[in-house]
């Protein structure tokens, strides 16, 4: 009796699912998303001015990139001006407090730069902070 006991136990089905492999597989995901996310919001070259003021608290701001091309990103989409408007006002109405970063390449011209500031204005946002890179001050 106790030989046909064990012949039993060996050939039994399994029926707990081994976690380890899903684990790792999670982990590993875990790890890529958190190493890509900060390069996804970064994705648009954009050679920034300096300056030496503080830096402004950007929770939950969007960001409106104007690349070296004079080709404008919002949220790294490209829009064109009108379409710009449409948009800023779009999502002005649905969280009326919006704060916008104007990210512009230093070697931009003016005018381009304050046709974009005049769109942002016109949709209704007030909160507007422009990026810069800091200088370090001598001492």
């Amino acid at each position: 009796m106790p030989e046909e006991r064990s012949l039993f136990y060996k050939n039994k089905a399994l029926n707990d699912i081994n976690m380890t492999p899903l684990i790792d597989v999670t982990m590993v995901m875990l790890i890529i998303f958190i190493l890509i996310a900060p390069v996804m919001e970064q994705g648009i070259t954009v050679k920034l001015p300096s300056t030496s003021t503080k830096k402004m608290s950007n929770n939950e701001a969007v960001t409106i990139s104007i690349a070296n091309n004079k080709k404008i990103y919002l949220c790294n989409s490209v829009v064109s001006l009108p379409e710009l408007e449409k948009r800023l006002k779009t999502l002005q109405e649905g969280t009326p407090d919006l704060s916008i970063v104007l990210r512009a390449d230093k070697n931009l011209p003016y005018q381009i730069v304050v046709k974009v500031m005049d769109i942002i204005q016109k949709s209704g946002i007030v909160k507007l902070g422009i990026a810069t890179k800091t200088e370090r001050v001598k001492k």
